[in-house]
């Protein structure tokens, strides 16, 4: 059974096997140290902050983005195991910011089964290595499948490596995309079966794997261009080339339609909710402003930006050297020089061949190679102009989704893809000698003055520390540059067999992508060990977690790096913060009302600042990083109103660094009434606010104002005590909800809490104690699916205090329940359902065609 599906899905078992078994190999030259040894991949456990504070040298970050494990993937593999197995749900996480969706997120992959190989049964370093070692083998793997409609299985083995040690898979390993990154070539490999073998099984094989790209992927964006560009190879492959004759045509693209359609149908359980989402959302990667519209980029083309696809660790040595003065990002991905050098005489030997119309007609299938390096080369060069802000591709980015896409990021795979294609072509025609010496001679000539001028260029760059490091990294590529075309030579001469320069070739190859994927990431800095396990809770989190349990749900807000990138949720601590890059629409605005009050906000892309405040890096780092704006200490002219912003939160446990001696200033504190003790001062200094609203309040009085700007104002409003009074919408109300408020008690009384007496992921029980009538807020934030109970009967959920949720309960003893269930995930359920009818309708049907052609032809 095992080997009718292998062969059903590879067409040759045998190699597959023996080009996975060669990949692992590989991975265990690459991994050694983590596979047998006793180091960690967990780059969150090592020197990054994300726990705990790391001033000092030792803080340094090995990746492009200073969070990039600890920034999102890593905690949410804990929340993701706790929620399974305490029976949460996997549909809303309460632990960052007020409550967020785990489902409609997507990045949580709450349904990627390479995912839960790191989440279940417990994340730990283990789990992540095998995570890693398990999505590059499967991107390998499909690679080499893929290639071998095409090319020899040397060649494709060396394009499997090729793509398996690409940069991005190095730069973004712990990041959520990567699973994604590993399915392009599978969803490749579909269209190239489609089209040559159009039928149920290779429709369901296509359904299957654009479905798998949608729903397990990390990264929307990247699962849109990955289906983007698989669409434009299937037009390419369907009009080029002899593949697909005249007549089959009509129903080589109705099977591709069917397959898209029906991947849609049973992907829409994750994209409705995500939709919704996006609805009730902002992006932070969405560019706003007359600066730079949303869908284009100001990525710079310059010579540090370039040279890093060659030589990685050109701004990334090894010893401990400053990477320099500019400000360029780099690192996005990397090729080597070996495989962009074969990428490159694979294209100009297509460009020549289908340029010389005077020679003989091409085989067919050298044909189809010709042109698929045409098509290839085409496709990066717009890629990369894209990325680089090209003005002419700029629309590309105004299109509906497409403005939400990070070009210079998300690009980086697919180009990854693409120059591993045309560099295992290259590898073929050089084997079988296709190239020739002038062509050989050109490539090498412009790939030499080409690194040279990017490596003089990018020098100045550098610090005046890292010169010599600068130099002493060209040369040795310099000295590559010449090794590999003398190879290539030696490959093409007369009377000179080519096994043994191509074998030599791939094992240099393999030899600078393993040191280009080692050298600047895992080596630069020792390598955590496996007992430095960040989901060990260190003895300050055991202290808050036995805190929390006696102050009723409250929250904290982790200042100076501590507990960075949603980590407090790994240990089921409630954090007032969240990293992400979709928020609730009504999220910024209540911090930006606090923080800035009806200051003017700046244009500046990915960020809400005041006009003329030094910018962040992003709106992530505005509010959820350094916190400089909502730190009282340095914000002092907005001091109150940002302890007014963690009371109305219910955050009452601030976390310091030890330098800092006090939570808050002591004229502050009188003026607010709001002590903050110290209760811990081992790693970190503690605070404990003594006056904030709980996390279930009854309001006894309520405030009615026609908009939710006017609720920010007014909440924001110094004179306005939040203690006693909540806040409503107008738009909210109806006739039943107005003749609730008009039995609303007139003599003024404090709010009080009531009591949680269960608190799961996607259900709340209160407990609620109500001398008159009055409005119940729980300080959780409000999102579409969020149903209320008040003792079994449904009653609607108003926004109270602008984020919050409010519910109006009579007076009495009752039982108020909030049940999340998404009627958008309902609807997803039962999309999918259907697409499960249709194709088991079409596959029957065709079964049943398919044995009356047989029996006629019997007979």
């Amino acid at each position: 059974m095992l080997h009718r599906l292998l062969d059903i899905f590879a067409g040759r078992t045998k190699e597959a096997i023996w080009c996975g078994l060669f990949l692992v190999l590989v991975l265990n030259v690459l991994l050694f140290s983590y596979i047998w040894g006793d180091r960690s991949i967990l780059m969150s456990s090592s020197l990054i902050p994300c726990i705990l504070p790391n001033h000092g040298t030792n803080a340094l970050h090995r990746s492009i983005e200073m969070l990039a494990t600890s920034w999102f993937v890593e905690p949410n593999y804990k929340v993701l195991s706790d929620a399974f197995w305490r029976g949460d749900g996997l549909l809303w996480c309460p632990f960052l910011a007020m409550g967020c969706p785990i489902w409609a997120n997507i990045q949580t992959q709450a349904m990627n089964p390479l995912a839960w190989i790191a989440c279940l049964p417990e994340p730990s370093p283990q789990t992540g290595l095998r995570y890693a070692f398990t999505y590059m083998l499967c991107a390998g793997t499909l690679t080499f499948i893929f290639l071998r409609q095409f090319l020899p299985p040397f060649s494709s083995s060396f394009g499997a490596i090729a793509y398996m040690l690409t940069g991005y898979f190095m730069l973004y390993r712990g990041m959520s995309e990567i699973s994604s990154c590993a399915l392009i070539p599978g969803l490749f490999y579909a269209i190239e079966k489609l089209l040559r073998d159009p039928g149920r099984k290779s429709a369901a094989l296509l359904t299957l794997l654009t479905t798998a790209m949608v729903t397990i992927c990390g990264i929307p964006e990247l699962s849109l261009l990955a289906v983007t560009a698989a669409g434009f190879y299937f037009l390419f492959r369907l009009f080029a080339g002899s593949v697909v004759s005249r007549d089959s045509r009509i129903r080589v693209v109705s099977c591709y339609i069917a397959s898209n359609l029906l991947a849609g149908l049973f992907a829409a359980p994750l994209l409705i909710p995500f939709v919704e989402f996006l609805r009730e959302s902002f992006s932070s990667h969405v560019r706003g402003g007359d600066i730079i519209p949303a869908g284009q980029e100001a990525f710079p083309f310059i010579s540090a930006n370039v040279i890093t696809y060659l030589s990685p660790y050109f701004f990334a040595p090894i010893l401990r050297v400053s990477t320099g003065q500019n400000s360029y990002h780099g690192f996005v991905g990397f090729w080597g020089i070996i495989v962009f050098s074969l990428a490159l005489l694979a294209t100009v030997q297509a460009i020549v061949s289908l340029l010389n119309k005077s020679g003989a007609p091409s085989h067919p299938a050298e044909r189809t190679k010709e042109l698929l390096t045409i098509f290839l080369s085409t496709s990066i060069f717009l890629l990369l102009a894209k990325k680089f802000g090209c003005p002419a591709l700029q629309w590309i980015g105004t299109l509906p989704l497409f403005s939400l896409v990070l070009y210079w990021k998300y690009t980086e795979p697919i180009i990854a893809f693409f120059i591993a294609i045309l560099a295992a072509i290259g590898l073929t025609w050089l084997g079988d000698k296709t190239l020739n010496l002038k062509t050989i001679r050109a490539a090498g000539l412009s790939v030499f003055i080409g690194y040279l001028l990017l490596s003089l260029t990018s020098i100045p760059l550098q610090m005046e520390g890292a010169l010599f490091y600068s130099y002493l990294i060209m040369g040795i590529s310099i000295l590559t540059i010449g090794f590999f075309f003398a190879l290539a030579i030696m490959a093409i001469t007369k009377g000179r067999s080519a096994r043994l320069p191509c074998v030599l070739i791939f094992a240099a190859a393999t030899v600078e992508l393993l040191l280009n994927f080692t050298a600047p990431n895992l080596m630069r800095e020792l390598s955590p060990r496996r007992d430095d396990n960040p989901y060990v809770a260190l003895p300050f989190i055991t202290f808050l977690q036995q805190y929390e349990s006696s102050k009723k749900f409250e929250r904290l807000f982790a200042q100076d790096q501590i507990l960075t990138g949603n980590w407090a949720g790994a240990f089921g601590l409630y954090d007032s913060r969240a990293y992400d890059a979709l928020y609730p629409k009504r999220l910024m605005p209540f911090y930006r009302a606090f923080a800035y009050g009806d200051k003017p906000v700046s244009l500046t892309p990915g960020c809400w600042m005041p006009a003329g405040a030094i910018p962040p890096a992003d709106l992530v780092e505005e509010v959820y990083g350094t916190e400089p704006i909502v730190d009282p200490f340095i914000n002092k002219k907005r001091a109150l109103e940002i302890l007014r912003l963690w009371q109305l939160t219910s955050t009452s446990v601030i976390l310091r660094d030890l330098e800092h001696s006090s939570a808050l200033p002591a004229d502050l504190s009188k003026r607010a009434g709001c002590e903050a003790p110290l209760i811990y001062n081992k790693e970190v200094n503690i605070f404990c606010l003594s006056k904030v609203v709980p996390r279930a309040a009854l309001y006894y009085q309520v405030d009615k104002e026609a908009e939710g700007s006017a609720v920010l104002a007014k909440l924001s409003n110094s004179q306005f005590d939040p203690f006693k009074k909540g806040l409503l919408e107008q738009s909210d109300l109806g006739e039943d909800e107005l003749s609730k408020l008009a039995q609303f008690s007139l003599v003024q009384q404090d709010l009080e809490a009531q009591r949680i007496i269960r608190y799961k992921g996607e259900h709340v029980d209160i407990e609620v104690q109500a001398k008159h009538p009055g409005l119940l807020i729980l300080n959780d934030i409000f999102y579409p699916g969020w149903q209320a109970f008040v003792d079994g009967q449904e009653t609607k959920i108003l926004h109270a205090n602008y984020l919050f949720r409010g519910v109006l309960v009579p007076a009495g003893n009752h039982l108020v329940t909030f049940k999340y269930k998404p009627m958008s995930l309902l609807i997803g359920i039962c999309l999918a359902l259907l697409g499960g009818i249709i194709l088991s309708a079409w596959w029957v049907c065709g079964t049943i065609a398919e044995r009356k052609r047989r029996t006629k032809q019997f007979e």
